[in-house]
């Protein structure tokens, strides 16, 4: 790259516009090809195309050095795993029925698991988060003097014992790791159906 010091204003920003491109279509290309083509299927000009692809690829990842693709894959998986927890935090409020949180907490692991360890890793992290911030609110926040609350950053209505808290946290977490091992050794099975046969209510599955 350029010395920046020695380039004009334009000249910066003309670099910076082609290095955003560059980037962009390398994690374009990365995504694109994950696995190692087969040529024997391809017509001759497909096969052409691939290859400028690839060598296109080799070249972007010399000249940056950077793991876009991990960058660019591990933005896309949290993006997923939010958006799938959110989904059955949504699923939860909407049905509102009492113990249906055994349900939607399966149904976000599960869903999270079945796009492989590292959408499960992450899936997990984010409900310990989710369980140490609920532990908090519920049982410690009223003898911290209302801290959270008071920033905005907690609003249950009502408060616990931390016993309580803690047994609520364990049962959460305990639905979680059902999930995401449900998930990972089914990832081409249907979550909802999985949980077809739960009782969510008494937290139990049906004989």
């Amino acid at each position: 790259m350029s010395n920046n010091s020695k380039l004009t204003p334009f000249q910066q920003y003309m670099e910076e516009l082609t290095k955003a491109k560059e980037q962009k279509r390398l994690a374009q290309l990365q995504q694109k090809y994950t696995t190692s083509p087969d040529y024997s299927k391809m017509s001759l000009r497909d096969e052409l195309k691939t290859r400028f692809d690839l060598q296109e690829m080799n070249d972007l990842q010399k000249k940056y050095q950077n793991p876009i693709k991990s960058l660019y894959n591990l933005g896309q998986t949290a993006g997923t795993v939010a958006g799938n927890l959110f989904a059955s935090m949504k699923d939860m409020q909407t049905a509102n029925k009492i113990g249906y949180d055994n349900y939607a907490h399966r149904l976000g692991m599960c869903l999270n698991a079945q796009e492989g360890l590292g959408a499960a890793a992450l899936s997990l992290g984010a409900g310990v988060l989710k369980e140490g911030y609920d532990i908090y609110c519920k049982a410690l926040d009223n003898k911290a003097g209302n801290i959270g609350k008071n920033m905005g950053l907690c609003n249950n209505k009502q408060t616990s014992s931390l016993n309580e808290a803690w047994a609520d946290s364990k049962k959460d977490m305990a639905n979680n790791l059902e999930g995401i091992q449900y998930g990972l050794n089914n990832p081409n099975g249907n979550c909802r159906k999985w949980l077809n046969n739960l009782d969510y209510r008494k937290n139990q599955w049906r004989k």
